[in-house]
């Protein structure tokens, strides 16, 4: 037997489903919807737990395979994602959702899932709770979780984004410079490159420091709430 499980909503993908032990995330197959299957031994009552608790993604290993992509996360960070990650800090979910359910299985069995992430509300200036709806309707066990890796997660891919585009353009300018001085243009090109470095070196000093701000302010207001 299976147990069918279809998942709706634009960040399904941050669930995670366990089913008799079995634990699942969701994945995009290409068809507007995700779909997990967990094989069901014998008939009887399964608990369902569903949570989207967000873990701590600033370690070592991230940052190692920063170094070695940062032109790849340029290309995401700085042109496919740049008008989302000028305003990071609405990604932040500082709340999270776990939610246990029973279901009856004697045969295949189909449900589905809708989830609502906690998403930042511009108008109020806070964060709405995260929700999920489960068809058939069962009864839910829900308990609101705490995401305190958020506002630095969400800090840290915005960095990310801003030094992998800074340092796909000094790679970019130096390579340019040095054609130059094979071609006997030293003097106007170290001028122009120089002054180009100096002002992408200022906006990270100003942009990093003031988003660092931003988020112990956010974070401190949704503490002191």
């Amino acid at each position: 037997m299976q147990l069918n499980v279809k998942g709706n909503g634009p960040y399904i993908n941050n669930l995670k489903i366990i089913v008799n032990n079995e634990e699942k995330m969701f994945s995009y197959i290409g068809d507007e919807s995700y779909n997990l299957s967990f094989d069901i031994p014998e008939s009887g009552s399964y608990e369902i737990t569903v949570h989207d608790e967000e873990e701590n993604i600033f370690t070592r290993n991230s940052i190692i395979v920063f170094i070695f992509t940062f032109p790849f996360q340029a290309l995401y960070y700085g042109f496919l994602d740049a008008a989302d990650k000028l305003f990071w800090w609405t990604d932040i979910r500082p709340y999270g959702i776990k939610t246990k359910f029973k279901i009856d299985i004697d045969r295949d069995t189909n449900i589905s899932l809708d989830y609502i992430q906690s998403q930042y509300n511009g108008r109020t200036k806070e964060w709405n709770m995260p929700e999920i709806k489960i068809q058939p309707p069962v009864y839910l066990e829900e308990e609101i979780l705490i995401n305190k890796w958020s506002f630095r997660n969400e800090l840290y891919r915005f960095c990310k984004g801003l030094l992998s585009t800074s340092l796909v353009a000094l790679t970019l300018f130096l390579t340019i410079l040095i054609l130059s001085i094979i071609n006997n243009k030293r003097a106007e090109v170290l001028i122009v490159f120089s002054v180009l470095v100096g002002l992408i070196i200022l906006v990270n000093c100003i942009l990093i420091p003031i988003a660092y701000r931003k988020m112990k302010k956010l974070k401190s207001q949704f503490i002191d709430k």
